[in-house]
């Protein structure tokens, strides 16, 4: 399996550098872990995030347009997701509910994007490989399962077919911002650091949880899906084993649940 974005010229000047790329993520990270002593002080930081992205915006077709509006995309949807109804919701509810301002905001960051970053087209070896993918997040559901299964025993009182239901429609435009955009978006500024740091930006998100597990479960998932989106060239295939991975999981968690 091969892919166009394997192989990366070096980053033209302008766009993030590692070490920018690594305070980006840090900075992700103490917003998530903000949460747990101050909603709005987290919201702030995120904010201020936001802005600061903002202002370093090239001119379209400019080196690095196509990254910087991904990097807005993922503290925008977190911001999202602090604003949206808290525990007096079922969390399968919440999470198909923010699918809509999440798409939206992926559709956003995508304008402009490379040709090359395939979201729902097939990479260079075709439908198989994605089928192949897809079928990734079976054993990937086994770790998942282990480390985090215990967070999504509880599904507010719905039947689990339609928890698991409302959280894949929800994973999707998660999986086009994080592995679909954001994936390629790193790659194409910091090649060799890409996965890894797509997989942490990911995990920074469930920092908030103040659960180990939890998180390794959320940097495992990124990695193994970030590596099988750079390897293959497209989001199809990840985005449909993400979504077997939800099912399996919700299925497992609800059965020794009860």
């Amino acid at each position: 399996m091969t892919s166009p974005d394997l192989v990366v010229p070096a980053a033209p000047a302008g766009t993030p550098t590692l070490w920018r790329l690594v305070a980006y993520t840090a900075v992700l990270a103490a917003a998530e872990l903000l949460l747990a002593v101050s909603v709005p002080g987290a919201a702030v930081l995120l904010a201020l995030l936001v802005v600061l992205l903002r202002f370093a915006l090239p001119a379209p077709g400019a080196p690095g347009a196509a990254v910087i509006p991904v990097l807005i995309g993922v503290p925008v949807v977190r911001l999202l997701t602090l604003a949206a109804p808290g525990a007096e919701v079922p969390s399968p509810v919440r999470a198909a509910g923010l699918a809509v301002p999440v798409l939206l905001t992926a559709l956003l960051a995508a304008r402009g994007r490379p040709p090359d970053w395939r979201l729902l087209r097939p990479g260079p070896d075709g439908w198989r490989v994605q089928v192949l993918v897809a079928l990734a997040g079976i054993p990937l559901a086994v770790p998942v399962y282990l480390l985090a299964g215990r967070a999504m025993a509880d599904f507010g009182g719905l039947p689990w077919p339609l928890a698991a239901a409302l959280l894949a429609v929800a994973v999707i435009p998660d999986e086009l911002l994080f592995r679909g955009l954001l994936v390629p978006a790193l790659g194409a500024v910091a090649p060799r650091a890409a996965v890894p740091l797509a997989a942490g930006v990911y995990a920074a998100a469930f920092l908030g949880y103040l659960s180990v597990p939890i998180v390794a479960a959320a940097y495992g998932t990124g990695f193994a899906l970030g590596w099988l989106r750079r390897r293959t060239g497209s989001a199809v295939g990840v985005i449909a084993a993400r979504v077997v991975l939800i099912g399996l999981v919700c299925g497992a968690a609800s059965a020794l649940a009860h």
